[in-house]
């Protein structure tokens, strides 16, 4: 049972929660994927926000 801890942590911290994913996603969808507006919307940096984003693996089209 030990062993079973481990695997769900790790999975837990390579994974993001699926509600951050999507609040990234929608804040970019409601920004028209202005970034710097994003992260205004999401309330940090916008320097935080591309990192952030880089930590979701999520790769916004350039506008």
């Amino acid at each position: 049972m030990r062993r079973q801890g481990r695997l769900i942590s790790i999975v837990a911290k390579t994974n993001p929660p699926l509600d951050e994913r999507s609040r990234s996603l929608q804040a970019l969808d409601r920004s028209c994927g202005y970034r710097a507006l994003a992260a205004r919307l999401l309330g940090i940096s916008r320097a935080a926000y591309y990192r952030h984003l880089a930590d979701l693996k999520i790769e916004p089209e350039n506008r």
